[in-house]
């Protein structure tokens, strides 16, 4: 049984557009709630009232957003281009990345980082898009497709792998600085030997 023990009750709601087969995420941006459609549509709210304040149609299919570097909101379009947006709803510019792109793209000014299905993270130019690092790893055969991302704190890139690996990353060159394994796979087949992070990590205090 379940016993709620808040009220909560609903202040506002509103449609964006559809995902499709893809996972978009809102992003809080200052006091905005910003988010995409699979269409193309990106949109960024009042956070208090849920009112519209600008929409903009990029006029392409988009497979990953809404993400942010802390100046621009960044999409990524099923052809893989980033797309990094001004607070005021203009495109400040676009940039061809290689691989597909599911995670929405992070980052601090200067420095923005996607993350592709391949096993790749990129660092790119937070002013040009234009490719900074690459680091890679050799994926299992079977993996479990994921939206899983990646986590910036102050200047280190954490994210988790299909294998149950997780490393950390320097922003600045995409240094592995160390990797841990987090679980141990089981099991007489490749199939059964799936083990894959496939959730974003979260800072807990240190």
């Amino acid at each position: 049984s379940f016993k709620p023990e808040l009220p909560v009750k609903t202040r506002w709601k509103a449609s964006i557009g559809s995902s499709g087969n893809y996972v978009m995420f809102p992003l809080l941006f200052d006091e905005l709630v910003c988010g995409a459609s699979v269409k193309g549509r990106v949109a960024c709210l009042a956070l208090d009232t849920g009112k519209e304040r600008w929409t903009l149609d990029l006029k392409a299919p988009l497979s990953a957003g809404v993400g942010s570097d802390g100046k621009r909101l960044l999409v990524v379009t099923q052809d893989s281009e980033l797309i990094a947006i001004e607070p005021d709803d203009k495109v400040a510019f676009r940039a061809q990345i290689s691989g597909e792109i599911l995670a929405p793209p992070r980052g601090l000014p200067g420095t923005i980082v996607v993350r592709s299905t391949d096993g790749r993270v990129q660092g790119l130019d937070g002013e040009t898009g234009k490719r900074k690092w690459s680091y890679q790893r050799q994926l299992p055969a079977l993996t479990i497709r994921s939206q899983a991302g990646v986590l910036i704190d102050r200047d280190r890139v954490y994210a988790g792998w299909p294998g149950v690996k997780f490393t950390a990353l320097t922003l600045e060159k995409g240094t592995a600085l160390w990797e841990v394994t987090v679980a141990t796979p089981k099991g007489s087949t490749e199939l059964e030997r799936i083990s894959d992070i496939i959730s974003e990590p979260v800072i807990n205090g240190e």
